[in-house]
């Protein structure tokens, strides 16, 4: 089983990367989560969180939330597959314990990873 750290080869660091979603993403979201993705060209999923003022005032806020779903990225990016995502934040995620913000990431990856089997077989 290979580590399941969070490396810079995991995150989605340039504006090219996000471009590269943005251009034509396939959706799957949540209540307060949006994942845009798009399939890669490595061997493992990458990610970019966009967390924005109108979801948290605080940046000590929005670090919190960052540092929750890369945390719950990097137990589920072995189901994910050679795919970007960029993950978007909306406004009621401020109000969630770190409890219930983990478990929405956790079952919005297991919603992608369907999303992705399902465009691949087709």
């Amino acid at each position: 089983m290979p580590a399941a750290g969070f490396s810079k080869q995991k995150r989605l660091v340039t504006q090219t990367d996000f471009q590269t979603v943005f251009a034509k993403p396939n959706r799957t979201g949540s209540k307060n989560l949006l994942a845009l993705w798009h399939v890669n060209i490595f061997s493992h999923a990458r990610i970019g969180i966009v967390t924005s003022k109108r979801v948290a005032k605080l940046a000590v806020t929005r670090n919190h939330i960052r540092r929750v779903l890369r945390e719950s990225f990097r137990h589920s990016q072995d189901n994910l597959g050679a795919i970007d995502i960029v993950l978007i934040t909306r406004q009621q995620c401020a109000s969630l314990s770190a409890i219930e913000l983990r478990k929405e990431a956790d079952s919005l990856w297991k919603r992608v990873s369907t999303s992705v089997k399902k465009s691949q077989s087709i």
